[in-house]
């Protein structure tokens, strides 16, 4: 007799450019420190930033361009109002042809702006690219040779990275565990209660404990089963005395993050969900495997809304 196939659970989606987007927007000056720490030494903090990625897209003549991730312009120290702009592209997919997009985001910034400019890609996909920081070009005798900085998190040092006081060390660190438990999510989950600690403990100011908190609870996505278990191990006190856990106001802090990043607190997110699941079953009459396909969560927690809601009975 055949085994019964085994249900495979749907990997959770994980917006990684629209968080490492928000996070960097929030924390810039960290931001610089720790991936372009030469420029940082440089930058005059007492002048505001010029966020520019929406206006440039509204300016670029060429529409099949993709809009840039991040475009921010920073006064030097220089005294001579001598600003430089920073490109920044976040790369999960690798791309083919990610090089050539810097490349050709530089002339465009330069043709807009008529300012220095300094492009850095971060990589933060499971595998290494090859020859991350350069594009290459020859066309009989003509050739381009376009260098730029990048950053690859699977190379970096795990150890080095909690021993760096930087915020952005906990944002590298979260996105390495991710590529490292590409489909252990147990381990993904012991790994997630680690971070939460190690961010907790370098007691940040509360507002940037929070968006890193929001930042590591979105980016290091579970099932929902194993979401569950790490929301409640957040939640609850532990035995040990040095453990920090986070309290309700924090919580609601973390809610408002998530509500203005995205629309809906997490709680919100959940009641929806089990909305539709209820919609599903009892009006279109979709049988649980399907909505479980549908929606992309375990069959496991289907049925427990179900069950909830006393659409099925408890066993």
């Amino acid at each position: 007799m055949k085994k019964p196939k085994q249900k495979r659970i749907p990997k959770p989606k994980i917006p990684f450019d629209k968080l490492w987007k928000s996070i960097v927007t929030d924390h810039f000056e960290d931001f610089l420190e720790m991936f372009m720490p030469e420029l940082h030494q440089e930058v005059d903090y007492t002048v505001p930033f010029l966020f520019l990625e929406q206006e440039l897209k509204a300016a670029l003549i060429d529409k099949t361009l993709k809009q840039v991730d991040k475009l921010v312009g920073v006064q030097l120290k220089s005294g001579k109002q001598e600003w430089v702009y920073v490109h920044v592209e976040f790369e999960n997919s690798h791309s083919p042809n990610i090089k050539e997009r810097v490349y050709d985001y530089n002339a465009r910034i330069k043709e807009q702006y008529k300012k220095d400019i300094t492009a850095l890609v971060i990589y933060t996909g499971r595998n290494a690219p090859s020859n991350p920081n350069c594009y290459e070009k020859t066309v009989f005798g003509t050739s381009i040779l376009f260098t730029f900085n990048a950053y690859v998190v699977v190379e970096q040092d795990e150890i080095a990275l909690k021993a760096n006081p930087n915020p952005f060390a906990i944002v590298v660190l979260a996105n390495l565990y991710v590529a490292n438990t590409y489909e252990d999510y147990a381990e993904r989950l012991r790994l997630k209660e680690e971070i939460y600690v190690l961010a907790r403990r370098r007691k940040y100011p509360d507002e940037k404990t929070n968006k890193l908190i929001l930042f590591l609870t979105e980016l290091m996505k579970l099932p929902t089963k194993l979401e569950t278990k790490f929301n409640e191990y957040i939640s609850k006190p532990q035995k040990s005395t040095d453990m920090i856990y986070t309290t309700q106001t924090s919580r609601d802090m973390v809610d408002a993050l998530a509500k203005e990043a995205y629309g809906k607190t997490f709680a919100e997110v959940d009641a929806a969900l089990a909305r539709t699941i209820v919609f599903l079953f009892s009006d279109m009459k979709v049988s649980i495997e399907q909505i479980a396909e549908k929606v992309e969560i375990e069959v496991q927690f289907v049925i427990d809304v179900l069950k909830k809601h006393k659409l099925i009975k408890k066993k």
